[in-house]
């Protein structure tokens, strides 16, 4: 139940993503999904 809530936050994270224009911004945010996807790998 929890992976579930937080891939429905992944997407919409991923959707703000893709219309962000920040470059900088998106690395953060994908910084931030590689840690995520670490901690629920485990």
């Amino acid at each position: 139940m929890e992976i579930k809530k937080y891939n429905f936050y992944t997407l919409i994270n991923i959707d703000k993503l893709k219309k962000s224009k920040s470059d900088l911004n998106k690395k953060q945010t994908l910084i931030f999904y590689k840690i995520l996807e670490f901690k629920l790998s485990i």
